[in-house]
């Protein structure tokens, strides 16, 4: 096959027109703010897991002992 085959796109496609991309953001006043809160969220994200162990032992150890003192 030594026959050249030309690939025929239909005009909506072949004349499509794409947007140019939209320029970044600009940082409003406020957003410093929110950068500098980062670290603070991924310090809470790391403790999160001791606090919650820390709540549920709390309950056990209440439930338990409200359990035990109802016991004849």
């Amino acid at each position: 096959m030594t026959e050249d085959y030309e690939l025929h796109l239909p005009a909506a496609l072949a004349h499509a027109a794409v947007p140019p991309p939209a320029p970044p953001p600009t940082p409003a006043p406020n957003d410093a703010l929110a950068v500098e809160s980062g670290a603070i969220i991924n310090r809470i994200e790391d403790i999160f897991p001791l606090v919650w162990l820390g709540m549920l032992t709390v309950a056990s150890v209440v439930g338990i002992y409200s359990a035990v003192t109802k016991l004849p």
